[in-house]
């Protein structure tokens, strides 16, 4: 019985796991091209910082689970913040994590104020977090 409980459990472990390595790389891809995108624009390049990373992780599940809206934690630290919901989950599954990413950072640059957090002179670190559809990047 034992035996067929871990078996039966495994495939879920494997999920969440993966999950969270898509996470991972999400988390380094936007990082990367949020970092290009300063440069192309002369400005200096952004620290990843695992405390707004976290803070924003935890901020786009709450998103998924209760509603769109802004944290007022991030609001209340001075944090500037960037929040999307970009399409249904299931969609994210048809393409690769480099894609996704790439769509939703264009969705931020295409829109005047969030396109002004991604480009203010001012911050110097970066966070950013994303859960089935819901990304949020993090500015300090």
């Amino acid at each position: 019985m034992k035996k067929l409980l871990i078996i039966l459990l495994l495939p879920l472990s494997v999920f969440s796991q993966s999950r969270k390595s898509q996470i991972d790389s999400a988390v380094v891809i936007m990082h990367q091209l949020v970092n290009e995108y300063r440069i192309e624009n002369r400005l200096d390049t952004l620290e990843l910082s695992d405390d707004l990373t976290k803070k924003a992780q935890a901020h786009a599940e709450w998103m998924y689970y209760n509603k769109y809206e802004h944290s007022l934690t991030a609001k209340q630290e001075g944090l500037a913040e960037n929040c999307l919901e970009a399409a249904p989950y299931d969609f994210y599954f048809k393409m690769s994590t480099r894609h996704w990413v790439n769509a939703d950072l264009n969705l931020w640059k295409n829109s005047p104020g969030h396109n002004s957090n991604l480009l203010e002179i001012r911050i110097s670190k970066f966070g950013f977090g994303t859960y089935k559809g819901y990304s949020v990047q993090l500015f300090k």
